[in-house]
């Protein structure tokens, strides 16, 4: 589907990898199941176990272990920041930048390790979502 022939195609493409399965895994995961968890149990226990919930809602059981890591991470920015629009916008910047990268290494290359993914951007963009996360935390606290 990455790799569309047609302009409106790429488009779709683009639209549902990026943007639409965002949002309705951050409405599933965190908006709906570990809301619910952190009403039951303590924070780093409904991080977890909405991050297993969606590593294995991928289905995806090769790049499991990255899914449950980027699922905590995500989790971890819905916490501290008390905002699902934060952990959304997280998501989408990842999807995206999955997207891209994989437009850029060309077919047959998605989850190669050789190809050269600028980490600096993977950083960058990371250390930007959680430093907006601990800001809007600590602006709802003074509040």
């Amino acid at each position: 589907m990455v790799f569309a022939s047609t302009t409106s195609d790429q488009l779709l493409s683009l639209f549902t990898i990026v943007i639409a399965a965002a949002l309705a895994e951050e409405w599933l995961f965190r908006g709906a199941i570990q809301r619910v968890l952190h009403a039951r149990t303590l924070p780093w226990l409904a991080i977890t176990l909405a991050g297993l919930a969606f590593a294995l809602g991928h289905l995806n059981f090769i790049q499991w272990p990255f899914l449950l890591g980027a699922g905590m991470i995500l989790g971890f920015v819905y916490w501290i920041s008390g905002r699902l629009w934060v952990s959304m916008g997280a998501h989408v910047l990842h999807n995206a930048m999955t997207y891209f990268f994989t437009l850029e290494a060309g077919r047959n290359q998605y989850g190669n390790m050789e190809s050269s993914t600028p980490i600096w951007m993977i950083l960058g963009s990371g250390i930007a979502t959680i430093s907006l996360s601990i800001y809007l935390r600590r602006k709802t606290r003074k509040s």
